[in-house]
């Protein structure tokens, strides 16, 4: 029994110290027998989204099945196997020998055939491990002002961010709760997993400097928004040991696809409000040849999708900038040095401009990328131990970005125009380099609270004035007695307001388990949060965890109090996530319960 306790703990640390890396494309070769038919198409995609949405989709996806048909029908003699539909583009990734190549491109429907390129996946960047101390201060964060922006109410709630890269770990602690969840919110065109994960731990990096929240030994918040949701597509193949295998063109063209309709119903609005991709496409510095995805980014765009992208890693050389970053829709960032230097020190090997291919700035902004603190895979592992790690690379910048826009969506009206809000962080950002813009600092560094004035001064409309409950989980000890909840005020907070919160049972009892809640919170003008105490009762009783809600009357919003019993020998697994004290034979129970529920099962 001993060895297996040892091997337990090795596998522990094996996967949490395997480093993240930067993740760089690079064509190896064609799919044998697997290609992609473009069927005669003189749709203008865009624009007829832009017209009305539902009405397109439905139009593209009824086209493009009238295609396929014709195909099946004019090759049924043949070996032909659709691998994917790929209605926004009107194409299909298929398997057919090479002997019929000649006869697919001779049927009158189909434009062209071209083969489906291979990918593998390679590392670029530099990711080193780092234990937190007892405080640590996310100084990526303030370098961008995210304070500001935090203490006016606003921390992207109602903002629903995609992460197309190498999955996000829904174990994560600073993650978990953040999921959007159910069936539309995670897509793996690679590996057909049903639910989000992350060998890699790219994705989860990313993710983490998006909207990561503070469950963590520390209490310092990883990401610019944390109060967004993120959905996301898994895009890289990778193994349970965390290396990065290969990628296709068709499974990321169906990932963008999948962005803008993750439900399959063109009359929902599930789409996400931001696309963040922290991927280039290797040897295409310079070219203007890799248009692979420019049909899927133009119909992104035509939803009102920001879409952001790192520039590359592939600098300093002039327009080093990697294909699909220069995209006209795009906006591609760039790294700085805020961390290590007083004065703001661009990346030697952050990818630089011109553009050469379209009419715009490139880089579009700079963000803080040069040891920047983020989630590492936890594989289900408690947040507070040995999972956060240094990072270096425009990877890692460019989720500054999607942040930031998350925090400007979350606090004005959605009859903003979307193209205000990046035009505000263009206009607001730190001049860097020679005076104006350039090809090295493009327009300068990403400064959000700047941003904010200036649409403040521009009088958009903010989101009316609303309370919620701050933190995304709360799990506490039955012998904690007293305990801490924080509220959160966002929208317009120039008025005094009152709300009235109350407790509701649930399968902890009041007056057996806790104090019955019901109190009125005052805030003042300008007061974004509050914090109210609650009493646990200790009933001396082994039990299972137990929950109430509490309940905020003017919305309704309910949040779930979880109370972990004190006088069971158990161990619950939301108890380590909500990030008390445990031993290292919890970690280890938790482990094997963990790796037996995802491996075994």
């Amino acid at each position: 029994m001993k060895s297996k306790v040892i091997l337990v703990l090795l596998l522990i640390l094996a996967f949490v110290e395997t480093s993240s890396a930067q993740v760089l494309l690079r064509q190896t070769g064609n799919i044998s027998d697997q290609y992609l038919v473009y069927f005669t198409n003189s749709i203008d995609i865009t624009a007829r989204i832009r017209n009305e949405k539902s009405k397109a989709f439905k139009f593209f996806r009824e086209k493009q099945q009238e295609n396929i048909n014709r195909l099946k029908f004019e090759l049924a003699d043949t070996d032909l196997k659709i691998k994917r539909s790929l209605w926004i583009k009107q194409s299909a990734a298929i398997t057919i020998s090479a002997q019929y190549i000649d006869r697919l491109n001779s049927l009158p429907f189909v434009s062209h055939v071209n083969t489906d390129k291979k990918y593998k996946i390679e590392a670029l960047g530099t990711t080193t491990l780092v234990l937190p101390s007892d405080e640590l201060v996310q100084n990526n964060l303030f370098d961008i002002g995210v304070e500001t922006v935090w203490n006016t109410g606003f921390r992207g709630q109602g903002v629903v961010v995609a992460i197309i890269d190498s999955g996000v770990d829904i174990e994560h602690a600073t993650l978990k709760s953040r999921w959007r969840g159910g069936t539309n919110s995670w897509f793996d065109p690679v590996n057909g997993s049903d639910e989000p994960s992350d060998f890699s731990g790219h994705g989860t990096a990313v993710a983490s400097i998006v909207l990561g929240g503070n469950e963590n030994k520390t209490g310092a918040f990883l990401g610019v928004a944390p109060n967004a949701q993120w959905i996301a597509a898994k895009i890289f193949s990778s193994s349970a040991n965390g290396t990065a295998a290969s990628s296709s063109i068709s499974a990321i063209q169906e990932a963008l696809q999948w962005v803008l309709d993750p439900d399959g119903d063109s009359t929902t609005d599930d789409y996400p409000d931001i696309v963040q991709n922290s991927w280039g496409m290797a040897n295409t510095e310079g070219s203007c040849t890799n248009v692979d995805f420019n049909d899927s980014l133009d119909a992104i765009n035509a939803l009102g999708i920001d879409i952001v992208f790192a520039v590359g890693n592939s600098g300093p050389a002039a327009s080093s900038r990697l294909a699909p970053s220069y995209h006209a829709d795009v906006i591609s960032v760039g790294a700085v040095d805020t961390f290590n230097t007083s004065v703001e020190t661009i990346l030697s090997s952050s990818s630089r401009g011109p553009n050469l291919c379209e009419d715009k700035l490139l880089p579009s902004l700079m963000a803080p990328g040069v040891d920047i603190v983020a989630a590492e895979k936890s594989l289900g592992s408690v947040s507070a131990i040995r999972n956060t790690g240094e990072n270096t690379g425009t990877s890692f910048s460019s989720p500054h970005v999607s942040g930031a826009l998350a925090l400007l969506r979350s606090q004005f009206n959605s009859s903003v125009d979307y193209l205000k809000f990046r035009k505000a962080l263009f206009d607001s950002a730190k001049d860097l380099g020679v005076a104006g813009g350039d090809t090295d600092f493009g327009n300068g560094l990403l400064k959000v609270d700047g941003a904010m004035t200036l649409l403040l001064n521009d009088n958009a409309d903010r989101v009316a004035s609303n309370v919620i409950f701050s933190s995304a989980n709360y799990v506490f000890k039955e012998q904690q007695s007293t305990v801490e909840i924080s509220l959160l005020r966002t929208g317009d907070i120039s008025a005094d307001q009152t709300i009235r919160v109350f407790s509701e049972n649930g399968s902890a009892i009041s007056g057996v388990d806790f104090v019955s809640v019901s109190t009125d919170v005052e805030f003042l003008a300008g007061e974004s949060s509050k914090i109210i105490n609650i009493e646990l009762l200790n009933d001396d009783v082994s039990e299972n965890t137990e929950s109430f809600n509490l309940i905020i009357s003017s919305n309704n919003f309910k949040k779930k109090i979880n109370i972990v019993d004190s006088d069971s020998n158990s161990i619950d697994e939301e108890d380590v996530i909500g990030g008390s004290s445990t031993g290292i034979f919890q970690l280890l129970f938790l482990f094997i319960l963990w790796f037996g529920r995802r491996f075994l099962r």
